[in-house]
């Protein structure tokens, strides 16, 4: 293969399938985000049975990203793709993966709250709220880099940026949530399990982050 063969590579059919796995894949990673995002709303208002059931469907669409990765991995082994270019790819599906699996661990933790019959205040709840709604609008932006790949270099570098921006506005508000914790509670098993809950949404848009570096390595190699 030439130098250049790593965009021909993702367009000969068996590629393009797994490029088109890989934004499936997105897909379910997304709607995670959106369950969790759920959730949360759920928790504000105090709807245990609609916070039940959107973290049954958060469970159940991070398993099938999981299911959506084993698939794609494979796909991508029998391609005949130079060794730095199967690297890469693979880096990006695991970095992909990884936010489903923090969000789920956010999920768990709210859960958790759930059975144990521990009542949060709604404000805590609407604080976390910021968080999870811009870990959503973070992973939307990495689905609209993914879609862009190979098809346009410009819009995929726009949605980049605003990956970067979000993951950087999920930083900020998680520094204020843990103040947060300090003052509303002294029970410190409750303030471990807030503080894993917002160190789970903090580090899903890290690894978006990571994601659309190496997304953007690989869209440079196909100029």
């Amino acid at each position: 293969m030439s130098e250049k063969s790593q965009l021909e590579w993702f367009r000969s059919r068996r590629e393009s399938r797994a490029l088109t796995m890989a934004r499936d894949h997105m897909t379910k990673v997304v709607d995670t985000a959106l369950e969790l995002d759920s959730l949360v709303e759920a928790a504000i208002h105090g709807r245990k049975e609609d916070m039940a059931s959107a973290f049954k469907r958060l469970a159940m669409n991070e398993k099938a990203a999981d299911n959506v990765e084993i698939a794609l991995v494979e796909e991508l082994s029998r391609g005949e793709l130079p060794a730095k270019d199967r690297e890469d790819l693979m880096r990006l599906v695991s970095s992909v993966d990884t936010v489903a699996d923090w969000l789920k661990v956010s999920g768990k933790n709210i859960d958790l709250l759930l059975e144990t019959g521990i009542e949060i205040p709604p404000p805590v709840w609407s604080s976390f709220k910021e968080m999870t709604k811009n870990a959503l609008d973070c992973t939307r932006a990495l689905k609209r880099m993914i879609d862009a790949y190979g098809v346009d270099y410009d819009r995929m570098v726009k949605a980049r940026d605003e990956v970067k921006r979000l993951e950087n506005v999920v930083d900020e508000i998680y520094f204020e949530n843990r103040k947060v914790l300090v003052k509303i509670h002294t029970n410190p098993g409750i303030v471990v399990i807030l503080n894993d809950l917002l160190e789970g949404i903090e580090n899903a848009t890290d690894f978006c982050k990571h994601a659309a570096d190496t997304l953007l390595t690989l869209g440079l190699k196909g100029r």
